[in-house]
């Protein structure tokens, strides 16, 4: 089962030029070492176009997004036009945003992720195939960082 990790674009912000997705890399680098053959990618900065060429060829069953309230309008944009296309991938959305306001972000994506992403994003992995779409789930704080694997940066 392939993931796709996602960080929308930003509109003339520069946003993804200047910052590596750090929590987006965090949870795949967790992901990867509990399920050290999981085929996983991050995509950041993503425009329409990009989404089309390079996520779908990609062929993901899972697409993570994550996203602050400064670009939730895109994240959203692609949250919708992944379940009007492909319905058949599951859609997750988590951040800053999510997390203050689920009820919103829910209307466009099958699961929404409050708080900490690592361990609510392994569970959503290993039990796809049995969630319903419309869930939000509280994430488990990660207490020791010593639990957490050093960030792979050869997935950017």
């Amino acid at each position: 089962m392939k993931v796709a990790l996602v960080v929308p674009h930003v509109e003339n912000i520069g946003f993804n030029e200047l910052c590596i997705p750090f929590g987006l890399l965090s949870i795949a680098s967790y992901i990867h070492r509990e399920i050290p053959d999981v085929q996983i990618k991050i995509f950041d900065g993503m425009i329409d176009s990009e989404v089309t060429d390079k996520l779908f060829k990609f062929q993901p069953s899972i697409v993570g997004v994550t996203a602050t309230t400064a670009i939730i309008n895109d994240a959203y944009k692609l949250g919708d036009m992944l379940r009007a296309c492909r319905p058949d991938i599951l859609t997750v959305l988590g951040g800053v945003h999510a997390s203050a306001l689920p009820n919103e972000a829910i209307k466009h994506f099958d699961v929404v992720v409050i708080g900490e992403g690592e361990k609510a994003f392994l569970q959503i992995y290993r039990t796809c195939h049995l969630i319903k779409k419309g869930v939000i789930i509280n994430g488990e704080s990660v207490s020791d960082l010593n639990e957490l694997p050093p960030l792979n940066y050869s997935l950017l």
